[in-house]
C-alpha cells in the first residue's frame, strides 16, 4: 500500500498494534498503581479504633449516624416524636462516656431533626469528615488525594478512546474498515466503566479491609444471629453492632425505634444480603451479618449470646484491524 494512501501514515493494522499496546499498557499501569495506592499502612489495633469509626470505615456517614443512634437509644436518651413527621426527639442525657460523635448527634436530635437530616446537621457533619480524616491518617481511608491520581488515570484512559474514536472516524470517511477498531474501543470503554465503578466511591485500603475482618472476628459475639443483650454489652456493645453488622442490628434489636425514625427496614436487609454476598463495600470480609437480634420494641429487650460468624468475599480485557 502506498504510504500516501494510509491514514495518519500508517496502516490499519500498523494503527491497531500500536493502539492495542498503549491501552493495555495503560489499563495495567492504572490497576497496578491503584493496588500500591490502596495498600495502607499495616493493620490497625481494635482497641485503636472507637466504634463510630469503625461504622464509617464499614459504612461511611449514614452508618456511623446510626451507631451513634444505638448509643443513645440503648440509653433512653433519644425516642420518636409523633407522626406524621416521626422526628427525633431527646429523652434524656447522652450516656456517660458518650463520643463526640454521640454528643452531637443527640444535640442535633433535639433540634426535632430526622434521620435523614442528621448527617446535614452542621456539628454532625463536621464530625463526621473529622472521622473520616482519622481514618485516613491512618491508613484504613484513602485520602482526597489518592482519588485524585485514581481519577487521573481514567482521564488518560478516556484520551486514549478519544485518540481511537478520532482514528475510526477517519478510518470510515476514508472507506477502511474499521470492525477491529470498534472492538477495541468497545473494550477499552468496558475497562474505564469498570474501573470507575471501582473508584467512583472507593472501599476501604487492604490495611481497612485487613482491620475490619479481625474486628468482626472478635466481636462475633455481637452478630444479631447470637442473639446479644443490649442490656448486657450496654451503650458500646450497641454502637459496635451496629457498627459491623450494619443498620439491620438496629432493626433486629429495637424493630419500635427503627421503623419509627425511618430507617429502611427492606435497604436494610438488602444491605445485609448483599455484603454477606460479596457485593458490598465490605465483601471481603463479609459486612453486615443478617439473622436475628432478640426483637423487642425497646433497646436492652433481647437476651443471650453466643458464637458464630459469617464471612462473603473482575477483570477485564478484550483487542480486535481498523481505519
Amino acid at each position: 500500500m502506498n504510504v500516501a494512501t494510509k491514514t495518519w501514515g500508517l496502516s490499519g493494522p500498523e494503527f491497531l498494534l500500536i493502539y492495542c499496546v498503549l491501552a493495555v499498557v495503560l489499563v495495567m499501569l492504572a490497576v497496578l498503581h491503584r493496588h500500591h495506592l490502596l495498600a495502607g499502612r499495616g493493620r490497625v489495633s481494635a482497641n485503636d479504633l472507637t466504634a463510630q469509626q469503625v461504622a464509617y470505615l464499614n459504612g461511611q456517614a449514614r452508618l456511623a449516624v446510626y451507631s451513634a443512634l444505638a448509643v443513645l437509644r440503648s440509653a433512653g436518651a433519644v425516642k420518636v416524636g409523633p407522626a406524621p413527621d416521626r422526628y427525633l426527639l431527646t429523652n434524656g442525657p447522652p450516656p456517660a462516656g458518650s463520643s463526640p460523635l454521640d454528643l452531637v448527634v443527640h444535640r442535633a436530635a433535639g433540634q426535632r431533626l430526622s434521620t435523614r437530616e442528621l448527617a446535614a446537621d452542621g456539628a454532625v457533619a463536621t464530625e463526621l469528615t473529622r472521622l473520616r480524616g482519622t481514618l485516613e491518617q491512618l491508613g484504613l481511608l484513602p485520602t482526597a488525594d489518592v482519588v485524585r491520581v485514581m481519577r487521573g488515570w481514567l482521564l488518560a484512559l478516556a484520551g486514549v478512546l478519544i485518540l481511537g474514536l478520532v482514528r475510526l472516524s477517519w478510518g470510515i470517511a476514508d472507506g477502511k474498515p474499521v470492525l477491529y477498531l470498534a472492538g477495541v474501543l468497545i473494550s477499552l470503554f468496558v475497562a474505564m466503566v469498570l474501573l470507575h465503578r471501582r473508584w467512583r466511591r472507593p472501599r476501604p485500603t487492604r490495611s481497612g479491609e485487613q482491620t475490619l475482618a479481625v474486628l468482626h472476628g472478635g466481636y462475633a459475639h455481637l452478630q444479631p444471629a447470637n442473639n446479644p443483650s443490649w442490656a448486657v454489652y450496654g451503650a458500646a456493645g450497641a454502637a459496635m453492632g451496629v457498627a459491623l453488622f450494619g443498620p439491620y442490628a438496629l432493626w433486629t434489636a429495637d424493630p419500635e425505634f427503627a421503623g419509627e425514625a425511618g430507617i429502611a427496614r427492606s435497604l436494610a436487609i438488602a444491605q445485609s444480603g448483599g455484603l454477606l454476598a460479596g457485593t458490598g463495600p465490605s465483601s471481603t470480609h463479609g459486612g453486615y451479618s443478617s439473622g436475628s437480634w432478640g426483637g423487642g420494641s425497646t433497646a436492652g429487650a433481647s437476651c443471650g449470646s453466643g458464637s458464630a460468624s459469617s464471612s462473603g468475599g473482575s477483570a477485564s480485557s478484550g483487542g480486535g484491524c481498523g481505519g
